[in-house]
């Protein structure tokens, strides 16, 4: 159970550079936050973001695949695999992390999951103008590339994982992304930024996996982007939720936040869904998940939960336009979280299935679940 501590070396230009933002950062309080979040307003409308480009203070960037391993199945209800790649870019920082994991329910697909830390910046080729990443290392090759109005294109080697592909990424309709906190950048002790999520995305191309080529036409992806100076000290747990169905994808993201010095815990988050190709909102209080079961872990010293419940709907979780879901875990893998100062995270990735309804209207399918957490769960 080794555990990360991290403590990145903060450049001066780091600080001549984002001033301003760093200034803001430290007005940051209890009742700035509370008015932030509560001036976030229901929208009917999904809203782009303008800017994809690369670059700023540091850079997160996660590509998700849900795919069927074993026929390359378009239906949801088949896929049996997810495989993700995670960064963060912090150059002024001297902190640049990548990682990755394959969670599969296919016996022949070992699940993995890896991550690496450095100093030396190992990223190349940011643009200003696009979503466009890459690296060149003996764990992993990628490149990242494009818009959300000409799509994306994926290619990489994951030479720990033991996958590569050749895939291209495009909107399932033109709504299905989620712009965090109406575009504003979200600011709090150690975070600002501002970021969006890609949420209804399909994906095709061709996996190579053991030598064995899978020909993908109907997996689902997302894509998440985030801009900005961000710190974990102060987040006391994240559910980073997606789902996806023949008829439906639906994306939450749900963390509360502590206050600098722990006395505190601040509720936040925001979703969306698509469903049958209507747009649906959602804010902090339109939304519970909640934890029914638990198990022990081998990785961590605490239990993990395994089943939930989730409601979603508008008017504090009326009935009327109320998405009604239990979700259950398929498989997963947990690991230490970073660590800094006397703050521990626990992080669990899930590859999850799920089923209920909406307006009498049968939704079910696989998804994502990360979870990172400082509670121990006995």
């Amino acid at each position: 159970m080794r555990e990360e501590i991290l403590d990145p070396q903060v450049k001066k230009r780091f600080y001549i550079k984002n001033l301003l933002k760093i200034i803001r950062l430290t007005r940051s309080n209890r009742e700035k936050v509370l008015n932030f979040i509560e001036d976030t307003h229901h929208l009917d409308e999904p809203m782009l973001d303008l800017f994809e480009g690369t670059g700023g203070p540091m850079e997160e960037g996660m590509i998700y695949l849900l795919f069927d391993s074993k026929n390359g199945s378009k239906n949801p209800n088949d896929y049996d695999s997810v495989f993700r790649i995670f960064w963060i870019l912090g150059p002024d920082l001297t902190y640049h992390q990548i990682d990755s994991f394959l969670l599969s329910t296919n016996p022949n697909l070992p699940s993995k999951q890896w991550r690496r830390f450095s100093e030396t910046n190992f990223f190349k080729n940011l643009s200003k103008e696009k979503f466009h990443q890459e690296m060149s290392e003996k764990e992993l090759e990628f490149t990242f590339d494009g818009t959300w109005e000409q799509g994306y294109s994926f290619r990489f080697s994951d030479n720990i994982i033991g996958l590569s592909g050749d895939l291209t990424y495009n909107p399932i309709s033109p709504k299905g992304t989620l712009l965090y906190y109406n575009g504003r950048e979200a600011v709090a002790p150690q975070l600002l930024q501002k970021f969006y999520d890609s949420f209804a995305i399909e994906v095709s191309g061709k996996l190579q996996v053991d030598n064995r080529e899978i020909d993908l036409d109907g997996g689902r992806g997302i894509i998440e982007h985030g801009l900005g100076i961000f710190g974990i000290e102060n987040i006391y747990e994240w559910r980073w939720l997606d789902l996806q169905g023949d008829n439906c994808s639906i994306h939450i993201f749900y963390h509360p936040l502590t206050l600098q010095d722990g006395s505190d815990i601040i509720d936040a988050g925001e979703g969306a869904a698509l469903i049958d190709n209507q747009w649906y909102h959602f804010l902090i209080d339109d939304f519970v998940i909640e934890e029914l079961e638990y198990e022990p872990d081998d990785n961590i010293p605490t239990k993990i939960p395994n089943l939930w419940n989730f409601r979603a709907g508008f008017n504090s979780l009326g009935t009327e336009n109320q998405i009604d879901l239990r979700i259950e875990k398929l498989k997963h893998h947990s690991w230490f979280g970073e660590a800094s100062g006397t703050t521990r995270h626990f992080t669990t990735n899930y590859f999850l299935q799920f089923q209920g309804q909406f307006k009498g209207e049968e939704l079910k399918g696989r998804g994502t679940m990360e979870y990172l957490f400082e509670r121990v769960i006995e």
